[in-house]
């Protein structure tokens, strides 16, 4: 059964890092366990995209809708976990585009002596 993104879903807690994410077991990313996430997109094309926050980076299974995204950008992601591969994922993503940073001031603000 698949946890719903929606504000009604009181089963399972959101996930609001990447490294939450990232500590799933296999069964358990496959729930679909709620994630908002406020992250900055390190690489996006037509069938993939990687974000990162201060905690790691995770690839984000694109929807299809169209929407798209540049490196630099912040936004605020909401998806659901899944694991097909040989880590957790996030899928099922929407987002919405909240500011622009360039990679290199993102990463020393995140990770300072970097």
């Amino acid at each position: 059964m698949r946890a719903q993104t929606g504000p009604a879903n009181h089963t399972h807690p959101v996930l609001s890092r990447i490294s939450q994410v990232r500590r799933l077991t296999r069964e358990r990313a496959r729930e679909g366990l709620p994630v908002h996430l406020r992250v900055v997109v390190t690489y996006f094309d037509a069938i993939n995209m990687f974000v990162q926050d201060s905690t790691g980076g995770i690839w984000v299974g694109r929807s299809g809708d169209g929407s798209t995204a540049k490196p630099g950008q912040l936004i605020e992601l909401r998806g659901v976990t899944t694991q097909t591969d040989f880590a957790p994922d996030i899928v099922e993503p929407h987002w919405t585009a909240i500011g622009q940073t360039t990679l290199a001031v993102y990463r020393a603000a995140v990770r300072p002596g970097l």
